[in-house]
């Protein structure tokens, strides 16, 4: 569950991000961008058919053995915990950009 926020986090910045430097005078820009090629693969199609297979199996897992209430819960309190961690992580980064 931990590095499923992880996977989700960085395909959702990479789309993001890829979507922010196609706006007309937006402060994403790609030219000469030292963080392009990391753009590129995180809005690319391989890591997003990553992103896809990693909620797939999640799921999966989840129908084929359904978790306890107390499982789900340690499942909802580390997804909680990890994406905090992420949105620290990113806030940093944009604090310091």
């Amino acid at each position: 569950m931990g590095l499923l926020a992880c996977l989700l986090g960085y395909g959702e910045v990479g789309l993001w991000l890829k979507k922010e430097a196609a706006k007309e005078g937006s402060w994403v820009v790609l030219e000469n961008n030292p963080y392009k090629r990391w753009m590129d693969v995180y809005s690319g199609e391989h890591y997003q058919q990553a992103v896809k297979l990693g909620l797939d199996v999640i799921e999966a897992r989840a129908q084929a053995d359904p978790p306890s209430s107390l499982r789900l819960e340690e499942w909802r309190t580390v997804w909680e915990r990890c994406t905090l961690l992420e949105k620290g992580f990113w806030d940093s980064a944009m604090a310091n950009a």
